[in-house]
């Protein structure tokens, strides 16, 4: 009877010490000890290890951090900080994604590479990653609620995902789903004007003093000399472009950002400032260009997924702004079209009747009418009619209409592509001379050109 007591209390001991260092082991002591010893066993080979005392996970040693070291569900449960030590080259993949009680994180400049959604969803206010980082994953900081400051090399480049993640965003973070903006991104080393593509739904953006070519002014980022804008931030709301800036290119408010949607395909989410409610053009403002549109990115076409505010207001103090300029600020953004009509209209640049917008030189911008079945005149000083001018497609225009028939003027001289794409169009014109692009009517089908005696 003895002998069957003392096994019986050695196996209740036992028990005993082992229930207790699994409950003591919510004040993170105990718990820090018996998951040290389940990371550790699986790092060995790297020769990087990853240990959680009271709340701070540390990734140690020389090399690359791999899938070994990344906490399970439980220990992200607890980590309440994150330091990556001096040595460590390499964050990967969903590294900490889902550690929603980590407020901070500490990388070492040893790290070259962060991968996609490394810090996915985690607690973080602000965050830096040093200088040494060359490339980095989509969406490191997406789904970070509380993220107001991100500090980032301004030489980034982006790398491929190691497997395909539906609905993932290619810029650091975007705006979506209730997350809020965030107030600014800071750039720690000269930048490269294709890398805002890759920051995200910020506010203001703020250059390195010793960017031998790019500062900032309000917010937005300009060469040095202050005479060209080249990028607003996402989530600017109103803009005012610095007066002594004299060349304004597309791409400073048409930059894209992407999310995958399936293996083969990207939506473009953004194309263009999605919260931009106002824009103001300053009296040094002498072009516009598309230069840098064409070097970083291949349309200039904006607003295909980002219609919060379809009517942006525009005011233009310059007086100097030539035929080339205008034509490229009506196609850069469908959102501001309506507005920048009356602006083009006040400044004597422009006539707008029966809703179709012809500038001083003849060409026919385009229509903001909102009728359906519209029969319409021409009006006599149109030359041309300009690519999507009547063109209903989403992509090109923010208007609802429809046109029925239309009477073209004399002294027309010239249709361009896409100008017109709806099925029965009945055309009516003299028997003058008319160069008609080869798709023109490209997406029309049964349109029908009447010719009329003079």
């Amino acid at each position: 009877m003895k002998k069957y007591l003392k096994s019986d209390l050695k196996i209740l001991s036992v028990m005993v010490l082992c229930i207790a260092l699994y409950f003591l082991s919510d004040d993170g002591n105990w718990q820090c000890l018996t998951e040290v010893q389940r990371v550790s066993a699986d790092v060995r080979p790297g020769n990087v290890t990853a240990v959680l005392r009271n709340g701070v996970y540390v990734v140690s040693g020389k090399g690359k951090m791999t899938k070994k070291q990344i906490p399970n569900k439980k220990l992200k449960r607890k980590i309440k900080k994150i330091v990556i030590k001096k040595g460590v080259t390499q964050i990967p993949e969903k590294a900490f994604k889902d550690c929603r009680n980590a407020k901070i994180i500490k990388i070492a400049s040893s790290v070259r590479n962060i991968g996609t959604q490394a810090f996915y969803n985690t607690a973080i206010k602000s965050i830096i990653l040093p200088k040494s980082v060359k490339k980095i994953g989509w969406a490191i900081c997406q789904e970070c609620r509380n993220l107001n400051e991100m500090t980032l090399p301004g030489n980034l480049s982006i790398f491929n995902n190691e497997e395909f993640i539906p609905k993932m965003v290619s810029s650091c973070f975007i705006k979506k789903d209730g997350l809020k903006t965030v107030k600014r991104v800071k750039f720690s080393t000269p930048i490269s004007p294709w890398n805002v593509i890759y920051v995200g739904d910020c506010e203001n953006f703020e250059v390195s003093k010793s960017d031998p070519n790019y500062k900032s002014i309000d917010g937005m980022i300009y060469t040095k000399d202050g005479r060209m804008l080249v990028a607003i931030p996402y989530a600017r709301k109103k803009v005012v472009v610095a007066e002594g800036c004299e060349t304004v290119d597309t791409m400073s408010y048409s930059y894209t950002a992407r999310e995958a949607i399936d293996k083969f395909n990207e939506e473009e989410i953004y194309n263009g400032c999605g919260e931009i409610e106002k824009i103001i053009f300053p009296s040094s403002l002498k072009k516009v260009t598309d230069v840098m549109a064409k070097k970083y990115w291949n349309t200039i076409y904006t607003g295909k997924n980002c219609r919060k505010n379809t009517n942006i207001q525009v005011k233009i103090k310059s007086k100097d702004l030539d035929v080339k300029s205008m034509k490229l600020l009506w196609k850069s953004n469908i959102l501001w079209r309506k507005s920048l009509a009356k602006e083009f209209e006040r400044l004597g640049s422009a006539k707008i009747t029966d809703g179709m917008v012809v500038l001083s030189d003849g060409y026919l911008v385009g229509y903001i009418g909102d009728k359906s079945d519209a029969k319409l005149q021409l009006p006599n000083n149109v030359k041309i009619i300009g690519e999507n001018a009547f063109n209903t497609s989403k992509e090109v225009t923010n208007e609802k209409f429809s046109v029925k028939s239309i009477v073209l003027c004399d002294g027309l001289e010239k249709i361009e592509d896409y100008a017109f794409d709806y099925d029965g169009l009945e055309v009516y014109c003299g028997n003058q001379s008319l160069s008609i692009s080869e798709k023109a009517f490209w997406n029309c089908e049964n349109y029908e050109i009447i010719r009329q005696k003079s």
